[in-house]
């Protein structure tokens, strides 16, 4: 499960360690992102960024970062957080 892991991630991370989450905002195109294995159906940044605080995690960002310009308009989102402690 995602939140899972993220708290595994959270747990290896040395203090001060950083992690990027690249992923592809939510959507509902599951029909094309089938064909590649995907398991699920993107993630809206406030719902990652929950994820990524429940792991003990700072988060320095948290945000769609890319759109796709052509149908059906795929968004990235890009996470940095840090463990602090």
């Amino acid at each position: 499960t995602p939140a899972r892991a993220l708290s595994e991630c959270a747990r290896v991370l040395r203090p001060g360690g950083r992690l990027a989450v690249v992923t592809l905002a939510q959507h509902a195109h599951q029909d094309v992102t089938s064909a590649y294995a995907h398991r699920h159906p993107g993630f809206a940044p406030a719902a990652l960024r929950k994820m990524l605080k429940k792991a003990h995690l700072d988060v320095e960002q948290c945000d769609v970062t890319a759109r796709e310009r052509r149908a059906p308009y795929f968004q990235v989102v890009t996470a940095l957080a840090r463990r602090t402690k």
